[in-house]
Parts: structure tokens; C-alpha cells; sequence
């Protein structure tokens, strides 16, 4: 969304899209870029009257955002004429496809290195604890750089390399959600550590079992379930892990009514960091595709946790998960009260009842083309109607494929 402002009004960290005048003459080299010094600040007061500032190439801080949003909402009491709204096509996409582009080659790297580690488990060779620890590190100094990286990364999943990308979501996930708890660093990347290894055990179980699309018979099963305690007794031959992290690889499946393996722990015999990584490791699960079942939505992932609270999860816990998700988790699939259909593509905290969407379906029911990003929180201030979220749809239903109109549309696969 483009919102005209005049100049008077403008902060660092705006990103100017246009001028009120041709580019060719003015002092600026490139056609839209973010204001970052006061020269350039004064630049634009030397020439030019009023720009149109991009809401979403802008800084994201609150501060800026605030400053948007009410300048957009001028324009409803009347109060501020020099203000309008217009919507542009599918250019507010670039800064988020930046940001994908470099996740995607993180989780590349990452996904090679654990890879690698699982490997040596399968093979039953040590594992070395430097190894598992580069990975945690760089997987919770990108989380820390941008909230919504773990949700992302589930998102750009690999169909291959099922264990190493199921490990690493969780890792990302449970770093997310140490830091929404305001848990300490340290106990953040044993976390992120642990999760990373969790399922390392899952590499010695023969892949026909992994692949089975019916019930395990009980051999099968008792196999499965030797996972966490080998990985554990191989982490602790290691002889350098953190207790914490190899109480996370054995524990991980341990329900605090007692039912979970390998030790039948209850309530708060589990140790609060396993059962955070517990909680993520049963939604990632949900939301992966499977070979023998689809995945879930996030928010049907998240009402099915929460349907386990007081019986396999502490409450406390998988409600403080579901704030850190959202109510409207990144890639789910809404409607409007208009009729149209909109991806969740981003989300700030202050705003998680009016994220920012990616819109596929008109209200009129045609396919949107090309596609376009809308703001519903700068679209409230504005005043438009029937912009709100009326509920989470069923892509199935609708026949949309979210994670391939992802993919295609920020260009990573």
C-alpha cells in the first residue's frame, strides 16, 4: 500500500516509492529507496511537496508503523486532506522475498550440516557436540533477527531430507518460543540444541516403518519408540552435551498424564523446557506433509494441541505457543467479510487480529492476477469495509495449494 504524505511528515526508516515530480533531476541515484540520514531528509523537503511511502518496504518498527497507520486514518475524519491510500500491485512482495531468499539458503546450509550429523547417528558412529552446537547457534541468531522465522521455515520444508527438516523446523519453533517466554539465552539454545536432536534416534528406525501408511504393528512400534533412548545413551557417550539437552532427546515423548515413553513421567516430573519442545515437535508433525497422511493447516494444527492441554500438555504452555503463533498463523488461508481469500504472509504482534495477506481470490470469486499484498490494519485505519477477517478457510475446500502459490510467488523453488 502506497500512502501519500507530505513531506513534513516523513521519519527515518520510511521507504519512499515515489515522488510528486520525475526522479531524472533530483539528487536520488535509485527509484524508491529507505530514508536513512537527515541529508536525506532534507533532500526531500528541497524538492519535493508530498511521496508516496511504501507501508510495507518501510521499517516494521512500531513507532513507523503507528506513524503510517494514523496518517492513513486522516483521511477518514477529514481532518488531514494531503493524505490518500492507493494499492499496489504485488511490489511490496521484494524486501519480504530478500528476506526468504537468505532464510532459504540458511536452511540449506543447516538442513546439510544435520543431515550430516544424522548420518553419523545411523551409522552409529559419536556425535560431536561443536557440530550440533554451529547449527543451534545460527538457527536461534536468525530467529532472534526476525520473530516469524520459524513459522517461515516450515514453510519452505524440503520434501526430502524428512528428519533433518522436521529437526530443524523444531529447533527454529522452540527457540521462537523460549524467547515469547522471555526464557533465559542459555536455556534458549539448549533448547534449540535439543530439538535439533531430538529425533536424531529416528535414523536408526528402517524407513519402510517410517513410510508404513497404516497402524505399526506392536514390534514395529516398541522399535520406534527405541528412538529417544538411544539417542540419548549416544549423546551421553559423547560425554560434552548439556543434561538438558540429552533430557530433551529422551524425554521429548513423555505426556504429563503419565501415557508417553520411554519413562511413563507425569505432570511435573517433566522438566518445563522438554515439554515446550514436546508441544512444537506434535505441531510441526501435524503440519508436515506425510506419505501416508496430509498435513494439517496451522490453525487446525494449533485447535487439535490445544485439545491435549491438561491430559498430554500443560496449558500454560501450548497457550503461551498459540500467542506465539498467532491466532492467524503465517500461511494460513482466511476469508474476508467481503468473500475474498487472503494468505497470511505477515503479522506484528500489536496488530495479530489484522495481519498482512496475500491475495488470491477477489470477492467477485475470481483468481487475483497478478497477486496482490494488502494490509488490513492500514485498511481499517482508512476506513474501508468488509476488510476483516471472518474466518480461517479450508485450502482443500477452496481448492487452493498455499504452499505452492508461496513458493511461486517469492520465487524459492
Amino acid at each position: 500500500m502506497k500512502i501519500k504524505l507530505d513531506v513534513g511528515s516523513l521519519r527515518l526508516g520510511m521507504f519512499v516509492a515515489e515522488l510528486d515530480r520525475p526522479w531524472v533531476g533530483t539528487p536520488f541515484l535509485f527509484q524508491g529507496f529507505m530514508i536513512e540520514s537527515p541529508d536525506e531528509l532534507e533532500q526531500l523537503r528541497e524538492c519535493a511537496r508530498h511521496v508516496f511511502v511504501d507501508d510495507l518496504e518501510s521499517s516494521q518498527a512500531r513507532e513507523i508503523q503507528d506513524a503510517l497507520v494514523t496518517a492513513a486514518g486522516r483521511v477518514r475524519s477529514g481532518r488531514v486532506s494531503a493524505v490518500t491510500v492507493e494499492f499496489e500491485e504485488w511490489k511490496g512482495a521484494a524486501k519480504l522475498r530478500r528476506t526468504l531468499e537468505r532464510l532459504n539458503n540458511t536452511v540449506e546450509k543447516s538442513r546439510e550440516r544435520i543431515g550430516n550429523v544424522l548420518e553419523d547417528v545411523r551409522a552409529g558412529k559419536s556425535v560431536q557436540a561443536k557440530d550440533t552446537r554451529v547449527v543451534a547457534t545460527e538457527l536461534v541468531e536468525t530467529v532472534s533477527r526476525n520473530p516469524q522465522t520459524a513459522q517461515w521455515m516450515t514453510i519452505l520444508r524440503s520434501e526430502n531430507q524428512q528428519i533433518a527438516q522436521h529437526s530443524m523446523n523444531v529447533s527454529v519453533l522452540a527457540a521462537a518460543l523460549g524467547r515469547f517466554l522471555n526464557w533465559n539465552d542459555a536455556l534458549v539454545s539448549v533448547m534449540s540444541e535439543g530439538a535439533l536432536l531430538h529425533d536424531a534416534g529416528m535414523s536408526r528406525v528402517p524407513r519402510w516403518i517410517l513410510d508404513k501408511p497404516g497402524p505399526l504393528s506392536q514390534r514395529e512400534f516398541l522399535l520406534v519408540r527405541m528412538h529417544a533412548d538411544y539417542a540419548a545413551r549416544l549423546l551421553e557417550a559423547e560425554g560434552d552435551y548439556d543434561r538438558r539437552v540429552i533430557d530433551i532427546v529422551r524425554h521429548h515423548h513423555e505426556r504429563i498424564d503419565g501415557s508417553g515413553y520411554p519413562a511413563g513421567l507425569r505432570g511435573h516430573d517433566i522438566p518445563g523446557y522438554v515439554q515446550a519442545v514436546s508441544i512444537v515437535d506434535v505441531y510441526e508433525s501435524m503440519t508436515a506433509e506425510k506419505p501416508y497422511e496430509a498435513a494439517l493447516s496451522p490453525s487446525l494444527a494449533l485447535t487439535r494441541l490445544h485439545r491435549r492441554v491438561d491430559r498430554h500438555f500443560d496449558r500454560y504452555l501450548v497457550e503461551a505457543f498459540i500467542r506465539c503463533i498467532g491466532i492467524y498463523p503465517l500461511s494460513s488461508l482466511v476469508c474476508l467479510q467481503n468473500g475474498a481469500l487472503g494468505i497470511v504472509i505477515s503479522s506484528q504482534e500489536e496488530n495479530r487480529l489484522k495481519p498482512v495477506l496475500l491475495l488470491v481470490r477477489a470477492p467477485n470469486g475470481t483468481f487475483v492476477m497478478p497477486r496482490r499484498m494488502i494490509n488490513l490494519a492500514m485498511m481499517e485505519a482508512q476506513g474501508m469495509t468488509g476488510w476483516g477477517i471472518e474466518r480461517i478457510a479450508d485450502p482443500e475446500a477452496e481448492k487452493i495449494d498455499v504452499r505452492r502459490i508461496l513458493l511461486d510467488e517469492f520465487m524459492l523453488r
